[in-house]
């Protein structure tokens, strides 16, 4: 009975060694997983500077459009000064005394507006629609202001340009 434990135990120590894997063995797994987390890694890295790039791209193509919209909208607000610079021309020639009070105060208001033109190009980009929105909200009250004066109605022309804008939202 002694020989079959003997015999037993030599099998099962036969059949774990063969089953266990040596340290080498051990590391060539360590090294071979990391290697793929290096490969892994630096596929997505190699895809990261990819995104990289792209928003990059998509970055100065936003740049050039704002650039080339406050432009046209700069060109289009001279054109609009333009107009009311007629306008005005037109109310100067008129010789009353109501008239030319008009012209002055009217005078002060188109001055002002021209000065914000020159802000556009400099306006930042997340600003630039507030801009927008208070500028041409201040030519509509300067080219009613205009109307009202050539129509002889003498109180509106000399409402404010600049009304205090309201408090912005908290959301």
């Amino acid at each position: 009975m002694r020989t079959i434990h003997t015999w037993v135990a030599v099998f099962a120590l036969a059949a774990a060694g063969t089953a266990c894997k040596t340290n080498a063995d051990k590391q060539a797994d360590k090294v071979e997983k990391a290697r793929k987390d290096v490969d892994r890694q630096y596929k997505d890295t190699v895809e990261a500077r990819r995104d990289v790039g792209k928003q990059q791209r998509e970055m100065d193509k936003a740049k050039t459009d704002l650039s080339d919209a406050k432009a046209q909208y700069t060109a289009a607000l001279r054109d609009r000064l333009a107009k009311i610079d007629m306008k005005l021309d037109d109310l100067r020639a008129r010789t009353d005394a109501t008239s030319q009070a008009a012209v002055t105060s009217l005078k002060q208001q188109r001055d002002t507006l021209a000065a914000r033109i020159d802000e556009a190009g400099n306006t930042a980009a997340d600003r630039f629609d507030a801009f927008k929105k208070d500028v041409d909200d201040s030519f509509d009250r300067l080219e009613k202001n205009i109307d009202d004066a050539t129509k002889g109605n003498k109180d509106t022309y000399k409402e404010p340009m600049n009304k205090p804008a309201p408090a912005p939202s908290k959301y």
